[in-house]
């Protein structure tokens, strides 16, 4: 039962409980005043999210303009009364804090629009942001502040089958037994199911009951580098591969025709060329090409003559070039390439693997 479960403690949640700065001492007050009859932490986080989203005071508009500050802050609640999920988000997170209730800003997408059974669309429009407070044997819950905006997971929370209590997650109000009044007085015997919500997520996964409440591990530093460190390795294991893969899907899909395989065999050629440090210039021809990398004498077999002769026949030649043609030009291709890195640095041949093609 919700209403008699208490929220995890400033130890727990020294972020969570911490104020921005000094709050202007009308925001204390207006949160007392909307939860001065609240007896329960359930009740008061319910009496903010009810007064915020109360359509009669509040107005959702994406117009607006607030310095990021607690004055502009104040200027939301107290005078405009306008804004988006960020005001309203940041302006029940703040109030519940002000009255020693850790809470949070999650920040994620919202479900979007339905398209078939199974097909949602969602946009960048879709952006939300929401008010989580965490309760013991439960998790972090996520609270509505927005007018108009609603939140499926609080749905296992707000009505109650067993107590016969229902409760409307935009405005707050309950109903017991066909009798509706405004959430904030006595109301025992609201239950919900024990379920994990995470942060910038509306969907949740339900736990075994009794599954005792923790305030979320903080990765040490030594930890998060070393975590870095093998991400960062896992990017740059991946890149060599992506070029592999990429250069081997050029030559299968010229594989069917011997003339189209020579040209893209000598494609693939120049990149791994270029790799070593001997890429062809631009506008540059294959005749042209040839003799300037013959001139560095790292050659000796004469394998690019051949190679560029099959390549120049293959591109302007009438008669077509056969399978043969193909299989010399690709084995012609390695050898230079073996020449090639024999005479490279160690450096220039790793620079080269993650250069931009």
């Amino acid at each position: 039962e919700l209403e008699g479960t208490p929220v995890g403690s400033a130890v727990q949640y020294p972020d969570e409980t911490k104020l921005p700065g000094a709050i202007p001492p009308k925001i204390t007050d207006l949160a007392q005043q909307w939860t001065r009859n609240d007896t329960t932490v359930f009740d008061r986080v319910m009496s903010i999210q009810r007064h915020l989203t109360d359509p009669a005071v509040y107005h959702y508009s994406t117009t607006v303009s607030y310095a990021p500050t607690m004055q502009g802050l104040s200027d939301f609640l107290l005078t405009d009364k306008r804004g988006f999920c960020q005001q309203f988000a940041s302006a029940m997170a703040v109030m519940l804090r002000s009255l020693h209730i850790p809470a949070r800003v999650a920040m994620g997408y919202a479900s979007g629009t339905q398209i078939t059974n199974n097909t949602w669309s969602v946009k960048t429009t879709d952006l939300h942001a929401w008010v989580e407070v965490p309760f013991q044997s439960y998790g972090w819950l996520p609270f509505e502040p927005t007018p108009g905006k609603t939140n499926p997971a609080m749905a296992t929370y707000m009505s109650s089958p067993s107590s016969g209590t229902n409760c409307e997650a935009s405005t707050g109000k309950c109903s017991r037994g066909g009798a509706n009044k405004k959430h904030g007085g006595s109301r025992a015997g609201t239950t919900v199911q024990r379920r994990e919500f995470a942060t910038g997520n509306l969907n949740n996964r339900p736990v075994s009951p009794g599954t005792s409440f923790s305030a979320p591990r903080k990765v040490p530093l030594g930890e998060a580098v070393a975590w870095l460190a093998v991400a960062a390795a896992l990017v740059l294991a991946g890149i060599p591969l992506v070029h592999w893969f990429r250069r081997r899907r050029k030559l299968h899909d010229a594989a069917r025709e011997p003339r189209a395989l020579i040209l893209a065999t000598y494609d693939v050629f120049s990149e791994r060329a270029a790799d070593l440090g001997f890429g062809r210039g631009l506008g540059e021809t294959p005749l042209e090409y040839r003799r300037r990398v013959e001139a560095t004498e790292l050659l000796v077999d004469g394998q690019l003559e051949r190679l560029t002769g099959t390549v120049v026949r293959a591109a302007y030649a009438s008669r077509a070039p056969n399978n043969d043609d193909a299989m010399d030009a690709a084995a012609d291709a390695d050898q230079v390439i073996r020449d090639l890195r024999r005479s490279t640095p160690l450096g220039r041949r790793l620079f080269g693997i993650y250069r931009r093609d």
